[in-house]
């Protein structure tokens, strides 16, 4: 974990290099964004509010941390979180604090006025000469002090690529062989599963265990930590649903698992998917996402609504379940299951930072679940640091593409008209459940907006919505009063909608990756499905790409439309 022990001001000092003697080499704060060095840059590399706030801290280790900050009320930490609430899907949530001292420095205080490095009426510096010289003679050390971070980061990477896993026992390897026996149906874990929870997998419609299912849900209920890849619509929510639901004790009032989605639609329907497979056995299940108000979200989790029965189970966006965390509203020694769904994204640079004070926040010998369709080498490198020898549950990445789904595309030549090609499908596509993606919110805007007016029905939802115009859409649009959705990739991720049997990439995703989670959002469960993808005369090498990467074919589409469509 060594990459996380990122360099703070106390080691910076040590080196050398203080606050002032960097003012003093001329390193203003524009000349650095000059550089190409951005605020965001720095707080990535390691420098950020809470790495710098906790220079003796493992990045996941940090439980400790916490308990030793201060406690006002609910609030915990360095102010309340839940004013980062509508930066949440972006995980942009750490405390920044400029160098100018007080907190009207930086953008407002600039360096002319109340800097705690200001060296006159004017600016920083008495003279342009006093600048220059300065600049010029500290130069070679700023270069150097550069050169051996950039060492000791390489040096750190090498160390943990090197990192090996604990050895196992003869014992512990024999019980890890007895988990990976697959189930052939769900009455095999009739000794390890509540009886009710098996009731209810069936109400829900399950009849026989999904390959994901057969798998994955015995590791969980044996309590090791499980990495899960399986292609879109093969029931995943179920598989970690159902091992979570296995290992909660009902005499305990307490928050036991945690679900964490990278959306508010993905976490409602996670929700969903608990309540129903555990209807029979009573549990409670509850939400902590930014839909909620922050004080009726602690009353809730805290039980104060339900005479003091708290929900043993919490799905939430990082953002939220964070912010619970840091104030003692969910107590993470008690938590025994972490899932993260959609794992690759959730440990994709917009929500790391967030995940891994999550994971410090709670028992160090938690089981941890990660699940999702697609898994690059990078994902796997990051679960070194805080998967304890997992059971991985893998496909091969030309296995993604579901057999179910007939894909194809359309060359518009141009992007003026892809508008005339969809006006043309949309009487085929409006009688079954579409989703039209395209890359930009501005995109899904305008696209509804010229779909309205030349009177076609169309819906639309993304991330720049508030929250209740979402929540009416994805209402609307699974009760089938909207049959056609233009959605961005809010939607390409996880959400099930068993009725969509259509996909059209009106944009083909900008990450090579996003295209098995859209076309994965038709032919759900084994059923049909077509994708169509509109593309120019430039997208014509992407499509190759794609093919190359997942082993598939993409036709171009017959005339007989009706027929491919049916």
């Amino acid at each position: 974990m060594s990459e996380y022990r990122n360099s703070n001001q106390s080691s910076r000092y040590a080196a050398g290099e203080t606050q002032s003697s960097r003012y003093a080499a001329g390193e203003t704060q524009s000349s650095r964004y000059a550089a190409g060095e951005t605020q965001s840059s720095r707080y990535a590399a390691g420098g950020g509010g809470d790495a710098r706030a906790n220079s003796n801290r493992d990045g996941y280790q940090d439980s400790d941390y916490h308990r030793e900050r201060g406690s006002n009320g609910y609030g915990r930490g360095r102010g309340d979180y839940a004013d980062r609430e509508d930066r949440e899907d972006r995980g942009d949530g750490y405390n920044r604090r400029d160098y100018n001292g007080g907190r009207n420095g930086g953008r407002n205080g600039g360096y002319s006025g109340g800097g705690r490095y200001n060296r006159g009426g004017g600016g920083r510096y008495g003279n342009r000469q006093e600048r220059e010289a300065s600049y010029n003679i500290d130069e070679k050390i700023r270069e150097s002090q550069v050169q051996a971070y950039e060492s000791q980061q390489a040096q750190s990477k090498d160390t943990e690529d090197t990192t090996k896993a604990t050895p196992l026992t003869p014992e512990e390897i024999q019980r890890r062989e007895e988990h990976l026996i697959p189930i052939q149906t769900f009455d095999d874990l009739g000794k390890e599963l509540d009886l009710k929870i098996i009731r209810g997998v069936m109400a829900y419609g399950f009849e026989t265990p999904s390959l994901i299912q057969q798998k994955a849900i015995r590791p969980i209920l044996g309590g090791y930590d499980v990495i899960a890849q399986a292609q879109s619509g093969m029931g995943k929510t179920a598989t970690f649903c159902i091992g979570a639901l296995g290992r909660i004790d009902m005499s305990l009032n307490q928050i036991q698992t945690i679900v964490l989605a990278h959306t508010l639609e993905l976490a409602m329907q996670i929700e969903f998917v608990f309540k129903n497979i555990g209807r029979y056995l009573d549990v409670r299940v509850g939400m902590a996402v930014k839909s909620i108000p922050v004080r009726d979200n602690i009353d809730q989790l805290l039980g104060r609504t339900t005479n003091d029965l708290v929900p043993q189970v919490v799905i939430g966006t990082p953002g939220r379940v964070l912010d619970m965390l840091h104030k003692e509203v969910i107590l993470g020694k008690y938590i025994k299951l972490l899932v993260l769904d959609e794992a690759d994204e959730l440990l994709s640079d917009g929500f790391l930072k967030q995940i891994k004070s999550i994971i410090g926040s709670i028992d160090h010998g938690v089981q941890i679940g990660l699940f999702s369709a697609t898994m690059e080498p990078e994902f796997f490198r990051i679960t070194r640091h805080f998967m304890r020898n997992p059971l991985n549950i893998l496909i091969k990445k030309e296995e993604l593409t579901l057999e179910g789904i007939k894909q194809f595309y359309i060359d518009c030549e141009k992007n003026e008209y892809k508008f005339e090609t969809l006006c043309d499908l949309y009487s085929l596509i409006s009688v079954s459940q579409t989703i039209i993606y395209c890359n930009h919110y501005q995109c899904v805007e305008q696209l509804t907006r010229k779909m309205q007016e030349n009177n076609f029905k169309v819906s639309c939802i993304h991330g720049n919505m508030d929250i209740a115009a979402r929540e009416e859409a994805m209402k609307n649009f699974r009760s089938m009063q909207s049959r056609v959705l233009i959605s961005t990739d809010l939607l390409g991720r996880g959400i099930d909608v068993q009725q969509v049997s259509v996909v059209i990439n009106y944009d083909l995703p900008l990450k090579i990756e996003s295209y098995i989670h859209r076309i994965g959002r038709s032919g759900r469960h084994g059923r049909k499905g077509t994708a169509i993808n509109l593309i120019n005369l430039n997208d014509q090498k992407r499509v190759k790409e794609i093919e190359r990467y997942y082993n598939t074919h993409i036709d171009a589409l017959p005339n007989d439309v009706e027929s491919i469509l049916s």
